[in-house]
């Protein structure tokens, strides 16, 4: 019998605290919240990244990267330097130039951007990935959505995908085919459950776990996966504690 295929490691979006909760001011309680769910690696992080390095590396966890918008204008020689001094090498990014109904005019100079900053960033080692939305499945060039148009001009050299399994079903496509299918471009993935109007822990919503589990399988080049809820109603640990719980008892991850 041929082995289990391996899932990527676990990681965690702390947009699911909804701000309850501050990296700046509670590194140890979430860290330590973290590390009791088996969940060892964390994205995005506070200010100072050596001393946040110091309290992942006292409890044998890692940072899996952070989270950016081009819109934003996020420096790269700024971004690389955090990045080394939290030992990580992985940033993704939401969005275009601009969010409100981007044409196709923004999708080019996006682009443009997008693998400008790429390329500063492989230079130093570090892998940028466009993290997707529902609104890029819209169309934007005759029959070509806005993924369409990012997957044929972002240079695979520079910007690969982190897929938002969530956001996927949300723009009416099959997370696990659309995974499967561009399995090869995608090296990260956020990992969130979802109803047409509300977001859920994993396990609660209107997606496929059990097929997207059985994609990600296939998907060798894919480090992290990033537990998020992007609304959380109550207390957000009692969801985080819910996905964790469904993930284990489910898959064994």
């Amino acid at each position: 019998m041929l082995p289990t295929p391996k899932l990527p490691a676990l990681s965690f979006q702390p947009i699911t605290l909804q701000k309850k909760y501050s990296l700046e001011t509670e590194a140890n309680l979430i860290l330590d919240r973290l590390k009791s769910l088996d969940i060892m690696a964390i994205e995005g992080g506070p200010d100072d990244p050596v001393e946040f390095k110091k309290k992942l590396d006292a409890r044998g966890m890692k940072s899996s990267g952070l989270h950016i918008a081009l819109h934003t204008k996020p420096d790269a020689a700024k971004t690389i330097d955090y990045l080394q001094k939290v030992g990580a090498t992985d940033v993704c990014n939401s969005g275009l130039l601009r969010w409100d109904k981007p044409d196709l005019a923004c999708y080019r100079d996006s682009i443009k951007s997008l693998n400008n900053l790429g390329q500063q960033l492989k230079s130093a080692g570090i892998q940028l990935h466009y993290h997707n939305h529902a609104f890029e499945f819209e169309k934007v060039d005759g029959e070509k959505t806005g993924m369409d148009v990012l997957m044929d001009g972002l240079d695979p050299n520079a910007v690969d995908f982190c897929m938002d399994v969530a956001w996927i079903w949300r723009g009416d496509r099959d997370p696990a085919s659309y995974l499967l299918q561009h399995k090869d471009r995608i090296t990260y993935l956020h990992l969130k459950d979802t109803t047409k109007d509300e977001w859920c822990p994993l396990g609660q919503g209107k997606l496929d776990m059990p097929s997207i589990v059985n994609a990600i399988r296939q998907m060798p080049n894919v480090n992290f996966a990033a537990i998020e809820q992007d609304v959380v109603i109550g207390e957000p640990w009692d969801a985080v504690k819910t996905s964790r719980e469904y993930l284990m008892k489910t898959f064994g991850w």
